[in-house]
């Protein structure tokens, strides 16, 4: 038995008539008999009693059936419906994820482009860790990720789109303060890695891009600091404002704008040329960067980009 089949029978039930149906259903009467035969056999049940003659009349079990069909088509309809409202969603929809820091900066604006330049595309974003989003992208429940990564996937087209630099947020017991205090340029003081010798840090987690570059920092400078670890963004700066240690982290050109509105006396940069060259990608996987939904999420930051700058 399939939907088909039970679709055919409620028709010569509905219809009282194998001579009505067959005609409604442009098929013939012995094609509807034998699925009649089918499903009894199938069931080993009688559908109908035939000592009524030509008249439909359905037998117990025959009712049972007509009941239970009814209830599996209106299922089947309700499915084929959602089926194809997902579908039109998922053709219709760009599902997208950055990091919770840019997630915070970007998802409005990128919300008000696609509504002005892309009404048709429905952008879904999440913002989260990094490596969870990475990951996710790997497995297809996301289409592309904007993030800052130093660990590759084969199966991932990964395109450059944002230097990133190391900032550091200073402790609030930092010598480095008064430096940021001092400046007139209202631009973030750049910092050489001798001038952190002496800071207490506080970083995320193995595992994540800021944290692979802080290590590579140490390991290229020979530094054995004191740090301690936090993976919660929030919590590493109410940390540094505690005066626990000095938080560092990796940040493009966007960002450094969001900490200049902020208030940047508690950031500096790492001078260019100590610092571990890093990027943040637009991520997807291979293929898709091929189509027109990666090139509008792509056009969409780099226009953002340029409008912040």
């Amino acid at each position: 038995m399939n939907i088909e089949d039970l679709e055919k029978i409620n028709t010569v039930i509905e219809t009282g008539s194998i001579n009505k149906a067959a005609e409604k259903l442009y098929v013939s009467q012995p094609a509807l008999s034998r699925i009649i035969r089918k499903a009894e056999d199938e069931y080993n049940i009688i559908l109908f009693d035939r000592t009524q003659g030509k008249k439909i009349v359905l037998t117990e079990d025959g009712e049972r059936f007509f009941k239970m069909s009814k209830e599996i088509l209106l299922l089947h309809d309700n499915f084929v419906l959602q089926t194809q409202l997902n579908q039109s969603r998922r053709e219709n929809t760009i599902l997208f994820g950055s990091a919770t820091q840019q997630a915070i900066l970007y998802m409005s604006n990128m919300l008000s482009w696609f509504y002005i330049n892309e009404p048709k595309y429905r952008l879904e974003t999440k913002g989260g860790r990094s490596s969870e989003l990475h990951r996710e992208v790997l497995n297809r429940e996301l289409d592309v990720a904007y993030l800052n990564v130093t660990r590759f996937n084969s199966e991932l087209h990964y395109e450059k789109l944002e230097r990133m630099h190391s900032f550091f947020y200073l402790s609030s017991n930092s010598p480095i303060l008064e430096k940021t205090r001092d400046t007139d340029s209202g631009d973030i003081t750049k910092v050489h890695v001798q001038d952190l010798k002496d800071e207490h840090f506080v970083v995320n987690k193995k595992g994540t891009a800021s944290r692979d570059i802080f290590d590579q920092l140490c390991s290229k400078y020979d530094l054995n600091p004191i740090f301690v670890e936090e993976e919660n963004m929030y919590q590493r700066m109410k940390l540094a404002d505690s005066g626990v240690g000095t938080y560092f982290l990796t940040a493009g050109q966007v960002d450094r704008i969001a900490f200049a509105k902020g208030g940047i006396s508690h950031y500096v940069v790492l001078d260019e040329k100590e610092d571990i060259e890093s990027w943040r990608y637009l991520i997807c996987r291979k293929g898709f960067e091929n189509t027109e939904k990666y090139q509008i999420i792509r056009r969409c930051l780099i226009d953002l980009k340029d409008t912040c700058l």
